[in-house]
């Protein structure tokens, strides 16, 4: 069976002062110019709006951030190319990842990468470890052990855990005696 590959688009890269270049594909200008290079120098256009800014003026006089980058680099189709489109992605996740996912961030609107899970936890997690700890009792210096409600095989651990039973009912007037006061 052949597998016909995919169509590589030439890309092309425009410099501020009129130079142009041309390579064959993504891979290469990925590789002959490097994704560090590509992420300091090259933008969707020569100059791109940032963000506003009312520092160093008046307190209501707000002025309009500008970005420079020195190229400008197309596809053969003559779509915009970016660091974003020569970044691989990788399914592990750590928090360098997640900065440089943020890199692009302007500073308007929701800050990328802060969502987390609220609501707590589905069990009810109990804390027994110092009285597992406690629990051990050591007879050859004449310890007394535990009684026997409280030694290692009758405390819970986590396997023992139990579904918190008001996990969906979260208002303050369940849990009220009286409806008055």
């Amino acid at each position: 069976m052949v597998v016909i590959p995919a169509y590589q688009t030439a890309v092309t890269i425009f410099g501020r002062d009129g130079s142009v270049r041309v390579f064959p594909s993504k891979q290469s200008a990925r590789r002959d110019l490097g994704l560090s290079w590509i992420r300091k120098n090259v933008g969707p256009n020569f100059q791109v709006f940032s963000h506003t800014s009312n520092l160093g003026g008046k307190v209501f006089e707000r002025h309009a951030v500008y970005i420079d980058h020195p190229y400008v680099m197309r596809d053969g189709f003559g779509g915009t190319l970016t660091a974003e489109n020569f970044t691989i992605s990788s399914p592990r996740r750590s928090s360098w990842s997640l900065y440089r996912r943020c890199r692009f961030w302007n500073g308007e609107g929701p800050v990328p990468g802060l969502f987390r899970w609220h609501g707590g936890h589905y069990f009810r997690r109990p804390q027994t470890l110092n009285d597992r700890r406690h629990a051990i009792a050591l007879t050859d210096d004449g310890e007394v052990p535990p009684r026997a409600r409280r030694n290692q095989r009758n405390l819970v651990n986590a396997n023992d855990d139990l579904r918190i039973g008001a996990r969906d009912i979260r208002n303050w007037k369940r849990y009220r005696r009286t409806q008055w006061k």
